[in-house]
């Protein structure tokens, strides 16, 4: 049985109990809101308790996955904490000090049309992976950006370090999880703003692979878009084929399945990736940063970068 707490109000929160009610292995023991971090001593040091899962946003939240650390605690969160690289950087040392472990869920690409796009794949049907384009670009309210003010961090974001880390880097994990053993040599990205709001943000990530393939991750909000609209579009071209996806017109063609929205089913998706980082064990998680870190170092220098 795994005992596990959870640091959190909001949304992402609510959604990490509802996936987290449906595994039996699981306890959740307690539920802790906006606080300093310092309040947060009693419980990180609880006996018994083995998992920290922060859903914090994802200012404080590189504070708050240092002092769990520092407590011995294994932490999981949905993307990397932190704004920037700066803070990926002082996360990464606190848990290699500590010894504890910090692990992504990158629910993404555990979604059941990404799920069975990489079957495709793998069985061979579109051939050798040569591009992939995805696009998610969506209404996102004003609210729901400055709530890291109620956790006593004011949002900054002036190199948009911050939105790539919280929004963008389920996206980008997941087209390098498409693409397999094929790695990463260099990524290069720009930011613009769609609106004048002060929070509305759009990134496109150019990713060149290994073996010369590319593929284009365009990950954008604003309060501008009416509710309930955006897009999402997922297209794979193989040297044998290729599959396509678009929200708009729910067209996939990978020889008669089914359209299904692209991300259909959050919770069994959130679900399935904390289902994955249990059987792994603590430390053995597949998904990580470096793409999403990657991507904001270029953003701040505006030159590719290469990924080790």
């Amino acid at each position: 049985m795994v005992r596990l707490a959870i640091v959190g109000n909001g949304e992402r929160a609510a959604h990490h109990q509802a996936a987290l009610a449906t595994l039996s292995d699981v306890e959740i023991v307690a539920v802790a809101g906006p606080a300093p971090v310092a309040q947060y001593h009693d419980l990180f040091s609880r006996p018994g308790l083995d998992v920290i899962d922060i859903c914090a946003p994802a200012g404080p939240a590189a504070d708050i996955a240092i002092a769990a650390a520092q407590a011995g605690k294994r932490v999981i969160t949905e993307y990397a904490p932190g704004v920037s690289a700066a803070d990926g950087a002082r996360v990464e040392a606190a848990f290699r000090a500590s010894g504890s472990s910090l692990d992504l869920l990158m629910p993404e690409r555990h979604q059941p049309l990404p799920q069975e796009l990489k079957a495709v794949l793998q069985a061979g049907k579109l051939g050798a992976l040569r591009y992939v384009h995805s696009a998610w670009v969506w209404h996102w309210p004003a609210a729901g950006w400055v709530a890291d003010d109620e956790w006593d961090r004011p949002v900054t974001d002036g190199d948009a370090g911050l939105f790539v880390l919280d929004h963008a880097a389920g996206a980008l994990d997941m087209v390098g999880w498409l693409f397999g053993d094929v790695p990463v040599s260099t990524v290069f990205a720009r930011t613009c703003a769609l609106a004048d709001d002060g929070f509305s943000r759009y990134v496109s990530a150019v990713l060149s692979f290994a073996d010369a393939s590319q593929a284009i991750v365009e990950v954008g909000l604003t309060s501008e878009f009416p509710p309930d609209s955006g897009l999402q579009r997922l297209a794979l071209t193989g040297m044998r084929g290729s599959a396509y996806f678009q929200e708009r017109d729910h067209d996939i063609l990978i020889g008669g399945s089914g359209a299904r929205p692209l991300t259909d089913d959050r919770i069994a998706g959130l679900a399935s990736a904390f289902s994955a980082l249990f059987a792994n064990g603590a430390g053995n998680a597949v998904a990580d940063a470096r793409l999403a870190l990657a991507v904001a170092t270029s953003l701040r220098t505006g030159q590719p970068v290469e990924v080790g």
